[in-house]
């Protein structure tokens, strides 16, 4: 479907985020009429987030945030229009799904903030979300806003984390338990809350293990992550119930990791703080436009630093495994230069054994006697004689 075309389905449902008005479409925005402000139109998508101008145009060969099988086959079925907050970059684009990110990802239909949805009341069959919430920084704002936009009766299918090491930095805001994800949508008529199958506690164990291991690995050196990874999982476990038996490989080492590298994986944190002298800004509305205005502008601008400081963090982590494997080249070319070595050193004994039994040989009588009679022969008989003689005389010549 052409982007024009799948501009005006959106449309049906979109709303201007500011004061719900209606949105007319121009050539290259889409204007709200009761309020007059504009969202411009990026590559046929409308941007509604507060600096249009800094959205990110993911590749469109980038993949994330699939939606389990069930999900995906339950939404094609759907007999009506669902809404995908934080769709990422969805592998297959299903034709009654509005997928919304703060970045233009391949799928995406529309940019904007989860915290201020830019749709109409009560306008989706269906809302579906995985692995958002935890990187949004109000939770129960955001849930107030997917049961704006829902239906009666509609659904709400949701995936955040629990146990899980920090990822996406600074924006991983949240690991909530059962109790605070109930306690987010405590508006909704909750039918569950379980733990599905890509995060039963075998993940838990797996990713964290594997963070921990490899932060030991990078920051300590290979042979203090070879010496964690043989601990086994009983021997780690002991360390909890029994305080006398914690092994050095893992609680001597963790303790040297950095500060900003323990807090990824840490139990929990102390944290210090005071009551400024004085506020530190004029005071705000708790509510209205200004309040929001103002809240979309700062959630803007952590969002862009946000985005420049994973940049950073990826190229140290690409640093990084260009600093790895130029280790383990030099390892392995010192292994075969080594081996080089240990082969010009066997074939050097080998000569110099060879040029031993040749020296020997050559100081024998029966050398010195078959050398003399080769040359007396070789001037007295002709050329067929002397090679026939020659033959003769080869086998005392090897003794």
């Amino acid at each position: 479907m052409p982007p024009t075309d799948r501009l005006a389905e959106v449309l049906r449902f979109a709303a201007c985020p500011g004061c719900r008005g209606q949105l007319r479409r121009e050539p290259v925005a889409l204007r709200c009429e009761p309020c007059r402000r504009t969202y411009p139109l990026v590559a046929g998508r409308p941007v509604f987030i507060p600096d249009p101008a800094g959205v990110r145009v993911m590749n469109p060969a980038h993949r994330s945030n699939q939606p389990p099988p069930w999900v995906a086959a339950w939404l094609r079925d759907l007999d009506g229009w669902a809404l995908n907050v934080g769709a990422g970059g969805t592998a297959q684009k299903l034709p009654n799904v509005v997928e919304l990110e703060y970045s233009l990802f391949r799928n995406t239909d529309v940019s904007a903030d989860a915290h201020r949805l830019p749709f109409r009341d009560a306008c989706f069959d269906a809302v579906v979300t995985f692995n958002t919430f935890e990187h949004l920084a109000d939770p129960p704002r955001a849930a107030r806003e997917i049961l704006r936009v829902l239906k009666p009766g509609g659904r709400l299918i949701l995936h955040t984390a629990f146990l899980q090491p920090v990822h996406e930095p600074p924006f991983h805001f949240y690991n909530a338990t059962e109790f605070g994800v109930r306690k987010w949508f405590e508006g909704f008529d909750v039918r569950d809350c379980r733990v599905a199958d890509n995060f039963n506690p075998g993940y838990t164990l797996a990713w964290l293990t594997d963070e921990v291991v490899e932060a030991v690995t990078r920051h300590l050196g290979p042979e203090a992550g070879e010496r964690l990874a043989a601990l086994t999982v009983g021997e780690c476990a002991r360390g909890w119930t029994d305080g006398s038996f914690r092994p050095a490989a893992l609680w001597d080492a963790v303790r040297q990791l950095p500060p900003a590298v323990q807090a990824r994986f840490a139990a929990g944190f102390e944290l210090d703080a005071a009551k400024p002298a004085a506020p530190r800004g004029p005071e705000v509305p708790a509510d209205g436009p200004a309040a929001a205005e103002l809240w979309d502008e700062c959630q803007a601008r952590a969002r862009r630093i946000g985005h420049l400081e994973s940049e950073v963090r990826v190229r140290d982590q690409q640093v990084a495994g260009l600093e790895r494997r130029l280790r383990e080249r030099e390892a392995q070319a010192h292994e075969r230069d080594a081996a080089m070595r240990d082969e010009v050193g066997r074939w050097q004994a080998e000569a110099g054994r060879l040029a031993g039994e040749l020296h020997a040989l050559r100081a024998s009588r029966r050398w010195r006697y078959a050398t003399r009679l080769r040359d007396g022969i070789r001037g007295l008989l002709p050329g067929p004689v002397r090679g026939l003689v020659r033959k003769l005389l080869r086998p005392a010549a090897r003794v």
